[in-house]
């Protein structure tokens, strides 16, 4: 697995930010408009996440909504140590 790049840490700490007892977490474009990021940056470091099982995705619709994963502080240490 890749390292956590800067993008990607904006976003664990944005969604660690976020309401933990919302239903929904935030979707890509909120995402990408609070933090002054591209989208398809947005959309790629969520991506990639995803992949490396930080962050999960609710699917509703055409919408996903994003949360932090349950182990997510682990899988981001293993992730810094590599």
């Amino acid at each position: 697995m890749l390292p956590i790049n800067k993008t990607e840490a904006k976003i664990i700490d944005y969604l660690y930010e976020s309401d933990e007892n919302a239903i929904l977490g935030p979707y890509a474009i909120r995402i990408a408009d609070d933090l002054k990021i591209p989208k398809r940056t947005a959309y790629d470091a969520l991506e990639s996440l995803e992949q490396k099982e930080i962050v999960i995705a609710d699917v509703r619709g055409m919408m996903r909504f994003y949360k932090l994963a349950k182990n997510w502080r682990k899988v981001a240490e293993l992730e810094r140590n590599l």
